[in-house]
């Protein structure tokens, strides 16, 4: 089977689009699984593709500071 104009490295993309729209890997770990040299490489390429919101990163942060100073 053959697909007109489809190249392996247009596969590589999708998979790394995937993966972060998912947050299935962060971009650290997409940058190991695609074996690129280095994070700046991997963020050159697919950083416009991570989320802006940082809500959940608050939250997480905001109740870690509150576990912290009950204890």
């Amino acid at each position: 089977m053959e697909l007109a104009g489809l190249h392996f490295h247009d596969l590589r993309h999708t998979f790394a689009t995937i993966a972060l729209d998912s947050g299935a890997l962060t971009m650290y770990e997409l940058s190991r699984a695609m074996g690129h040299s280095s994070i700046q490489v991997t963020e050159r390429v697919y950083a416009h593709l991570t989320r802006k919101d940082y809500c959940a990163n608050r939250e997480r942060f905001t109740a870690h500071v509150a576990n912290t100073t009950a204890n």
